[in-house]
């Protein structure tokens, strides 16, 4: 398969584990092209099932996303404001 039948017939899919894991739209898009871009970069003679390997990657991809969103909201330097209750 060409690089370009391997990103249109995978992308709804890798998308779609992408949103169920982040649950945001932009996101997911720049993931999944990510994990496309390297992909296509990469020497596709070692992978041996195209399909699982680049859902592998869209998780992977996925969680360290929200763990990067995990740090950066433990780590808020801002004003903290006084709760109402």
């Amino acid at each position: 398969m060409t690089p370009s039948d391997v990103a249109s017939t995978y992308r709804p899919t890798l998308f779609s584990i992408a949103y169920r894991m982040t649950g945001e739209v932009m996101t997911s898009e720049d993931i999944v092209q990510d994990v496309l871009l390297k992909w296509v970069n990469r020497s596709s003679e070692s992978v041996q099932d195209t399909k699982a390997y680049l859902a592998k990657s869209v998780m992977n991809s996925s969680l360290n996303h929200l763990a990067q969103a995990k740090r950066q909201r433990e780590a808020y330097k801002g004003m903290w404001l006084p709760s109402r209750f």
